[in-house]
């Protein structure tokens, strides 16, 4: 034992004294937060060159529609308002012909947007109010522009379009515009969390719930937990560069294989836990300054904590028992890709864990023992509803395998270990599995 925690001790050293440590420690949560970051950088940074659109409108009513709601979005909707820069470009809306274009002139605006003269031109069907046309799936109108991708541009001119049609089929039946909208105006919704009751025995009232608070939370709990275990595959790699310095050989005569590779897989849990702990702590201080801290409870850390230390030892011996078969890194990539697609199975479908977290599908795959450090995590951060008795079970499972990984990792290390030349095949790895 004393062996165990001696090359333990020695793997966590190397480790988290190097300078990959330190940067993956400073790099990993800005990758992960760099979506978010990037937006809100890039907010308001859009290019304000005045964007021109040409319309070709036979019905005649359309074309003025467009052009007050232009002038006013440009006096009114494209500055903001606490500084009045702007922060979006101007629309200005042109004439077209009044009758159906020809091909001919379809490729002269289309020229036209080439050569940044214009930047869209829309065509109108003639037939766009007729509510009883034989055709009722017919294009309404086409928006042709540089990029298919949609734009402001193109959002703007179909919710105009849109009003403007309704409002003029609206009053053909008879109906005033004004009061059917008010009728079918939107009802708003406050989004709230449940009441609970409290230590002292008063009813602590619903708290009003931030949509984004509450997908990015147990997003980004699932994804520290992600991280962590795709940290574990650098053991494969530190294996097999002392395979191939023969480092190995010379450790193999004061250890026993299986005391090498759980002195390795114990120092690897202490280098992720290190490093877990410290982005957690950064998390929970971010909450809190933000005030969403509830989100991020207790007994939660306690639980990551507790699954993340389980799926290390999974994924780590796993990956040990790759880096100790093969001589080379191509050679592990064969094995690898088995692993990684376990591995990255919960990322498949988390969105779908976390709008429905009690769910039978939910339930059944936390309960899965690779996907259980994952999405365990992501239900109990998404609800504080999780029965108890599912946790637990997935600690049970996960243990379970957790055992049998170690054990069967450790019979192909000590064979794989001092191996050379081809590779073994899956035949083989069984034959050392069972038989070591």
């Amino acid at each position: 034992m004393s062996k165990i925690f001696y090359i333990a001790k020695r793997e966590y050293r190397a480790t988290v004294r190097t300078r990959a440590f330190l940067v993956s420690l400073i790099l990993m949560p800005i990758f992960m937060a760099g979506g978010g970051l990037a937006q809100k950088f890039l907010e308001g940074r859009v290019d304000l060159e005045t964007q021109r659109m040409v319309v070709v409108d036979p019905t005649g009513k359309i074309l003025p529609a467009l052009v007050t709601d232009a002038e006013r979005r440009n006096k009114e909707d494209i500055f903001d308002s606490s500084t009045g820069r702007q922060v979006d470009p101007k629309f200005i809306i042109e004439a077209g012909p009044s009758d159906v274009l020809t091909d001919e002139q379809r490729l002269d605006l289309s020229d036209q947007v080439r050569q940044r003269r214009i930047f869209a031109f829309v065509e109108i069907n003639s037939d766009i109010f007729k509510a009883d046309r034989a055709n009722p799936h017919a294009i309404d109108a086409s928006f042709y522009s540089e990029s298919a991708v949609s734009n402001d541009l193109n959002r703007w001119f179909t919710g105009v379009l849109n009003r403007t049609v309704q409002a003029e089929k609206l009053r053909a039946a008879g109906l005033d515009p004004v009061v059917v909208n008010k009728a079918v105006a939107r009802v708003n919704i406050d989004v709230f969390g449940l009441y609970a009751r409290g230590r002292n025995g008063e009813i602590r009232k619903a708290d009003e719930v931030s949509r984004k608070a509450a997908i990015f939370v147990p997003m980004g709990v699932m994804m520290l937990m992600f991280m962590s275990l795709m940290m574990s595959q650098a053991m494969l790699q530190n294996v097999l560069e002392e395979k191939q310095q023969k480092i190995t050989e010379v450790l193999l005569g004061s250890v026993r294989p299986f005391e090498l590779m759980m002195g390795k897989l114990v120092g690897n849990v202490g280098v992720s836990v290190t490093m877990v702990a410290l982005w957690l702590s950064g998390g929970f201080y971010m909450l809190h300054r933000a005030g969403y801290g509830d989100l991020l409870r207790n007994e939660l850390i306690v639980w990551f904590l507790a699954y993340q230390i389980i799926g290390v030892l999974i994924y780590g011996s796993i990956f040990v028992a790759i880096g100790a078969l093969c001589n080379e890194l191509r050679e592990a990539q064969n094995y690898l890709m088995p692993v990684m697609l376990i591995l990255v199975l919960p990322m498949m479908v988390w969105f779908k864990v976390l709008e429905e977290p009690m769910s039978n599908f939910a339930t059944g795959l936390s309960l899965f023992p690779p996907c259980t450090p994952m999405l365990m995590i992501l239900r109990m951060s998404a609800t504080a509803a999780v029965p108890i008795w599912q946790p637990i079970a997935g600690i049970a499972g996960t243990l379970a395998m957790t055992v049998a990984c170690v054990w069967v990792a450790g019979r192909i290390f000590r064979v794989g270990l001092l191996m050379q030349g081809k590779p073994p095949k899956l035949t083989d790895l069984m034959r050392f599995a069972i038989k070591g």
